[in-house]
């Protein structure tokens, strides 16, 4: 949800009427870092590349 409104939010900041897979990334960007869990000796690092595949191939 949160990534959501702020693809939104950039969206419109760009001046665009309709959200893009940009929009989607940058936002997923902010968002999914603060969202991942944290727990003693792991290894869950923060992937970009990660994101950009998953929103590739989402198509559309």
């Amino acid at each position: 949800m949160s990534i959501i409104k702020t693809a939104m939010t950039i969206a419109a900041f760009d001046r665009k009427k309709e959200v893009e897979k940009d929009h989607i990334l940058r936002a997923a960007v902010l968002a999914v870092p603060h969202r991942m869990r944290k727990t003693p000796f792991s290894d869950n690092e923060f992937s970009i590349e990660a994101i950009e595949n998953i929103i590739n191939s989402i198509g559309g």
